[in-house]
């Protein structure tokens, strides 16, 4: 979302697939000279959706697992073969219609990974992930991570309803040239308990912590939602949506 600054086939295609897996927990033990039993740690069961969006939607469903943002005012995201982007095409300077959709069923503490499909961006585009998005047509309550192409990367709380569709708080203000959104880098964001930590890898690197972000000290923060991915621009081009994209989005909590 572009603040003022007045301010996830076919073949070769990665199936859209969200799991759910757990260590069994180990049985109680017990204690030869008292009998009485020992409690054992149980390992939670973690939710993974990984996707390189084989498929060509508009909006985004991928069997009805994506909810949309048009539900509340908002665009949608659509998809051709190994991309996803946004339907947003201008910004009017009052109404933030960023292109978003988030999952369901993660618990709160994830973590999301995409890579950037960069085929020619230019100054106006934008590729987000979400944290704890809970995207309703009477609310959008989310942490974004606001990749924005030629600047860097804002965190961003969306505190929008009904009565005030477009508040936002910057947690986080980018700093630019900070990243170089190159083809095949990789963003990685998370959210663990209030610590929100945000990653970057340039393509055949590893990841370094680009900055993090304690919740804990806000005046609002949020301790439920989904992960998501979300897109702007404000070129007044539709031909830029697909240049500014994510190519790949895996998430997992616990």
């Amino acid at each position: 979302m572009k603040r003022r600054d007045l301010i996830l086939g076919s073949a070769g295609m990665l199936v859209p697939a969200i799991g759910r897996s757990a260590t069994p927990c180990p049985p109680s033990q017990l204690s030869v000279a008292g009998g009485t039993s020992v409690a054992t740690a149980c390992p939670a069961s973690q939710t993974r959706y990984t996707t390189n969006f084989p498929l060509t939607e508009n909006p985004i469903s991928e069997g009805g697992r994506w909810t949309n943002g048009g539900i509340f005012g908002k665009t949608n995201v659509q998809t051709s073969p190994g991309r996803a982007y946004g339907t947003m095409v201008s910004f009017d300077q009052t109404n933030y219609v960023d292109s978003c959709a988030c999952l369901s069923g993660f618990g709160a503490d994830q973590q999301v990974t995409c890579t950037i499909a960069n085929s020619g961006a230019v100054n106006g585009l934008e590729v987000e992930i979400l944290l704890r998005a809970d995207i309703t047509a009477a609310h959008v309550f989310l942490y974004e991570v606001d990749c924005v192409f030629t600047g860097g990367i804002n965190l961003v709380r969306w505190d929008m309803t009904n009565a005030n569709p477009n508040s936002f708080t910057y947690l986080r203000r980018l700093v630019t040239g900070e990243v170089p959104f190159a083809n095949g880098d990789q963003v990685q964001a998370s959210i663990i308990g209030t610590l929100v930590t945000v990653n970057y890898m340039r393509s055949g690197g590893a990841f370094s912590t680009l900055f993090t972000h304690d919740t804990a000290g806000d005046s609002l923060r949020y301790s439920s939602g989904n992960p998501g991915i979300a897109f702007w621009n404000e070129t007044g081009s539709a031909s830029n949506q697909p240049k500014f994209a994510w190519s790949n989005f895996t998430a997992t909590s616990t």
